[in-house]
């Protein structure tokens, strides 16, 4: 089970221009949770792709803004995989709640132009993200270490190294050294 957002920063403005969070088991297996433009407005799109087939569920109706930021979030709580949209971050409405098993091996952005007819008519397109996030917050850090070596001496330099694994930012205290040694 996960909870991941994204921020985009980019609309896709243009006939074939697109962007989302892409869910995938592998190559031929995947949802692709997206916003993109049919030329008159943006709107969302979930693509199920299962076996190299593609569906398209249906989807609740939401109103896209016309301009970003457009903030996408997807969950999931075992097979049920939840897609949502913001314009705030704030308020936010669900596109749509697709069953779905399987096995996730990652998850990312994604941006696109895609026009099966004429290829060469796609436009280009970049998008711009502000930031993807785990929204299951910090992951506490696992602190470990050897023993400390046996005690220094003055003049003498002593080393001994903290090893921490976790979310960023991470930081460290030593209470009780001496003055002027952190």
């Amino acid at each position: 089970d996960f909870e991941v957002e994204v921020k985009f920063d980019s609309t896709p403005s243009l006939q074939y221009q697109e962007q989302g969070l892409i869910v995938d088991q592998d190559g031929n297996n995947y949802l692709a949770f997206e916003l993109y433009s049919a030329g008159s407005g943006v709107l969302p799109l979930v693509r199920n792709v299962s076996n190299g087939s593609t569906g398209i569920p249906g989807l609740n109706p939401v109103t896209i803004a016309a301009a970003g930021p457009h903030y996408l979030r997807v969950s999931r709580v075992g097979n049920a995989f939840t897609y949502q949209y913001s314009s705030d971050s704030v308020n936010w409405v669900t596109v749509a709640v697709i069953d779905r098993s399987m096995t996730v091996g990652g998850i990312g952005v994604y941006a696109g132009n895609e026009n099966d007819s004429d290829p060469a008519l796609s436009p280009a397109f970049t998008a711009s993200v502000d930031y993807v996030r785990n929204t299951a917050g910090a992951v506490a850090p696992q602190i470990t270490s050897a023993s400390p070596p046996a005690a220094g001496a003055v003049g003498t330099p002593y080393n001994f190294t903290v090893t921490a694994t976790g979310t960023a930012p991470i930081t460290f205290t030593a209470p009780g050294l001496p003055t002027g040694l952190a």
